[in-house]
C-alpha cells in the first residue's frame, strides 16, 4: 500500500491510475485539504487476477460458456480474442447478437473476481494502509471510521476520455470486512457491459485494462460539487463554471446544482439549486448514505466559500502542467470538491474533456442517448462495428 502523500502524477499509469495520481498531487499542493487515503496499486489486482479461475453463476453453470475451474486470464483472453477478432468482423453477425453473447461472459468475470480467494499478505497489507492513515476507531481492527473504496484504472481522465461513472466507487465503508469485500467489487467493476463498451475507443487491447484502487477516508460534505476553468459553453478560459449542490456527490450524481459563472471576480447566477432532498453520509452503524430534506437555503456557497474555492482553482491552473486535448491545446480543469463547517476538501482533479469527447466519438453518446427510455433493454452495438478495433 502506498499513502496518497508518497503519490504523485508522474506514478499514473504506472504504480497507479490517474485518480490516486493527482490526488497525490493536490496533497502535496494544497496540504490539510485532501483526505487521508492510500492506493491499492496496479500489482496487487494483476497479482490476484493472474492465480484466478473461472467459477460459473448458477444461472449459466448449464450453458456451456466456461468450464469451472479454468485459469480466468485463459478465458478472458478467449472471450476478447472471439468477440474482437472473430464476431465482430463476421457481417452476419448482428449487433443484438454480439450484445446477447458478451454479456454473459462479463457476467462470469466479475463473478469469478468476486469469488478470489485474497492473499493473506495482502490482507495484512491493507490492514497496515488503514492503521497507518489512522482510519480505524476501536483496538479490534475492524471498525474503520468510514471510507470510500474507489476504482481508478489506467484508462480514465485521460486527455481524450475521462471515464468517469464507468467503474465503481462505493460510499462510506464502516468494517474491514467490507473493505475486503468492496476490494473485489471495485475490481470486477471494469467488465460491466457499459463499462467494456466505452472503454473500447481508447485501447486497442481490452487485457491491458489494470484497476488500482483508492481507499479514501469519508468526507461527511455539507455541499459538494464541480468547478471546470473555463465556461463550458463557450470554453473561455478567463472564467469558470461552478456547479454545487448541497450534500455528498452533488452535481456528479446528476443532482440540481447551483450553477454560477465566474468572471474577474464576479459570479452570475445561471441555476438554482432547487432539489428537495441531499445526499449525507451516515457515520454510525453499517455506515452508507440517506436522503435528508434540503437545507431550503437560497444560496449554496457563501462568499467566502466561493473566494477560497476559486483561488485553489486559479493555484491548480498555475502549479499544475495542463494536459492537451486532441488538437494539441491545453485543457481546462475539472475539479472535485467539498465544504465541511465551511473547511474545502479537494477530492479530484482531472482534465475535462467535456463534450469533445461525445464529438470525437460519436458512436459512444449512442450507448448513453436515452438510457432511462430504454432501461432494461439491450444497449446497441450497431455503432461499435464501425470503430471497435
Amino acid at each position: 500500500m502506498l499513502g496518497l502523500e508518497k503519490v504523485r502524477r508522474k506514478d499514473s499509469g504506472s504504480i497507479c491510475g490517474p485518480k490516486a495520481a493527482f490526488l497525490g498531487e493536490l496533497m502535496h499542493h494544497f496540504p490539510g485539504k485532501v483526505a487521508r487515503g492510500f492506493v491499492i496499486p496496479f500489482g496487487v489486482y494483476a497479482e490476484h487476477f493472474a492465480k484466478a479461475t473461472v467459477a460459473l453463476p448458477k444461472k449459466l453453470k448449464d450453458k456451456g460458456i466456461a468450464k469451472a475451474g479454468t485459469p480466468l486470464p485463459d478465458f478472458v483472453r478467449k472471450t476478447y480474442d472471439t468477440f474482437f477478432n472473430k464476431l465482430i468482423k463476421d457481417p452476419k453477425v448482428s449487433s443484438a447478437q454480439l450484445a446477447e453473447w458478451i454479456k454473459p461472459r462479463l457476467d462470469v468475470i466479475r463473478y469469478s473476481i468476486g469469488k478470489i480467494r485474497l492473499a493473506p499478505h495482502f490482507v495484512q497489507d491493507l490492514k497496515g494502509g488503514l492503521e497507518a492513515q489512522e482510519l480505524f476507531v476501536d483496538g479490534k481492527k475492524e471498525r474503520l471510521r468510514g471510507v470510500f473504496v474507489r476504482s481508478d484504472t489506467n484508462v480514465e481522465d485521460m486527455p481524450n476520455f475521462n471515464g468517469a461513472g464507468l467503474n465503481l466507487t462505493i460510499f462510506n465503508l464502516m468494517t474491514f470486512s467490507d473493505v475486503l469485500e468492496g476490494v473485489k467489487r471495485v475490481w470486477a467493476s471494469p467488465f460491466t457491459y457499459r463499462s467494456f463498451s466505452w472503454r473500447q475507443s481508447v485501447i486497442s487491447d481490452p487485457n491491458l485494462v489494470f484497476p488500482s484502487i483508492v481507499v479514501l477516508e469519508s468526507v461527511p460534505a455539507e455541499k459538494s460539487g464541480v468547478l471546470i476553468t473555463a465556461d463550458v459553453d463557450t470554453g473561455d478560459r478567463s472564467k469558470m463554471t461552478i456547479a454545487t449542490a448541497e450534500g455528498v456527490g452533488g452535481t456528479v450524481d446528476g443532482s440540481p446544482a447551483e450553477t454560477l459563472l465566474y468572471d474577474q471576480g464576479k459570479a452570475v447566477l445561471l441555476a438554482q439549486f432547487k432539489s428537495p432532498s441531499r445526499r449525507m453520509l451516515v457515520l454510525t452503524g453499517k455506515g452508507g448514505s440517506q436522503m435528508v430534506p434540503s437545507t431550503g437555503s437560497e444560496r449554496v456557497l457563501t462568499d467566502k466559500e466561493l473566494t477560497e474555492l476559486v483561488a485553489a482553482a486559479e493555484k491548480i491552473g498555475l502549479e499544475f502542467a495542463p494536459e492537451k486535448g486532441v488538437d494539441g491545446n491545453p485543457l481546462p480543469w475539472d475539479i472535485e470538491y467539498g465544504f465541511v463547517k465551511g473547511h474545502l476538501y479537494l477530492f479530484q482533479t482531472r482534465p475535462f474533456v467535456g463534450n469533445s469527447d461525445l464529438r470525437n466519438l460519436p458512436a459512444l453518446a449512442a450507448l448513453d442517448k436515452g438510457i432511462k427510455e430504454r432501461q432494461g433493454q439491450p444497449f446497441s452495438l450497431e455503432e461499435k462495428v464501425k470503430w471497435l478495433p
